[in-house]
């Protein structure tokens, strides 16, 4: 891998990993790791760290004596999205990965990912990834599985296949041409959490040029003590500044056929929108709003919450609309009258698809380590 202090005269590599780091000193190292063990070597560096008050800062230049690889960039505010903008700016490579300083890449993935961008030439290629728990390290295939798997053309617009606004609305998952990035002007919001949730959408609507590599390239660890299940009671609120803005101009686009915007899309980009927001409130939710230990949304915040996702449907919801079919369809109809305490009674309903699903994941994980 190039020396990344070598100077400005070095040539531009295929490929920037671009990393936020906050009080990460348990992780960080085994990231690095990962990622300089590749055979592939034509990438650049980036660690944002964005004011850590442990020793990651100390471990971070510790690695770079070992191995000089990297370049660490100081951010003054707190915030992943703050950290992943200023890392844009830094960034040479043709191609930019976002990768979390405490998740890891898989084995020789940065070959397979450079092979299928040279191969299709995408703004945005789709990677598939799966979810370790920290507890006993098991693999679990993640819900982009099914999404990802499918027979697909080797370059397409969000138009062709709209169902890929079903993928997780993380900024991860994609690689992304600089260039593209750039012009497309999005940036990362500055509030924790959701921050990547509208560039997430952006780039996928304005691609001319998305492709998928289905291979497991990303291991996203699940450990005790999010910080999504902790902080201020009332960050997951943030969900609906996250995603009115990316509606109001995807309908905008969708009346116009700007981007690749159909109505057809705006309508997936709109259920996307909502199911996220019922996700969220769902999660950990019982009854009639007790708030579990668990839960994303504190039971004296839940009505409120409710009542704004019911103003989400209600301003956004397309010209025409139908219904889905089936459990999504009964909370979508519930969301769009209000109905706070009936909504609630489908949550055994939500409990036992959520069981489902993580059941269902299982299987496909071990059917795939099978394989």
């Amino acid at each position: 891998m190039r020396d990344l202090n070598a100077g400005a005269d070095s040539p531009a590599p295929m490929l920037s990993l671009i990393i936020p780091a906050f009080n990460i000193q348990e992780y960080i190292r085994s990231c690095l790791d990962a990622i300089a063990n590749q055979s592939f070597e034509d990438v650049e560096i980036i660690v944002v760290d964005g004011g850590s008050t442990d020793d990651t800062l100390s471990r971070l230049e510790m690695w770079n004596i070992d191995q000089p690889r990297l370049r660490i960039q100081a951010e003054t505010e707190k915030g992943p999205g703050r950290a992943r903008n200023r890392g844009i700016r830094a960034a040479t490579g043709k191609y930019i990965w976002f990768i979390d300083g405490d998740d890891l890449i898989a084995t020789e993935c940065l070959l397979s990912i450079t092979d299928r961008l040279r191969a299709t030439q995408a703004d945005v290629l789709l990677i598939n990834h799966e979810i370790v728990h920290a507890a006993g390290g098991r693999h679990m295939t993640s819900q982009d599985y099914a999404l990802l798997s499918r027979p697909l053309p080797d370059a397409f617009t969000i138009a062709e296949q709209p169902s890929l606004l079903g993928l997780r609305l993380v900024s991860w998952n994609k690689i992304v041409r600089r260039e593209f990035l750039t012009r497309a002007g999005t940036e990362f919001l500055d509030r924790f959490p959701y921050e990547d949730v509208p560039v997430s959408c952006d780039l996928l609507l304005a691609a001319d040029r998305l492709s998928v590599l289905p291979k497991v390239c990303y291991y996203q660890l699940d450990r005790p003590g999010s910080i999504l299940r902790a902080g201020d009671r009332r960050q997951h609120f943030t969900i609906f500044a996250a995603w009115r803005p990316i509606l109001a101009r995807a309908r905008a686009d969708a009346r116009t056929g700007t981007r690749h915007v159909t109505r057809r899309v705006y309508r997936a980009l709109f259920e996307r929108a909502i199911w996220h927001c019922s996700t969220v409130f769902d999660t950990g939710g019982h009854g009639l709003g007790r708030f579990g230990t668990d839960g994303f949304i504190a039971r004296c915040d839940r009505r409120e919450f409710f009542a704004a996702m019911h103003e989400l449907y209600a301003d956004y919801v397309p010209d025409g609309y139908q219904l889905p079919p089936g459990l999504r369809g009964a909370k979508f109809s519930l969301l769009a009258r209000n109905q706070y305490a009936a909504y609630a009674i489908l949550d055994p309903l939500n409990q036992l698809r959520v069981t489902i699903d993580s059941r269902r994941q299982q299987r496909l994980s071990r059917t795939s380590a099978s394989g």
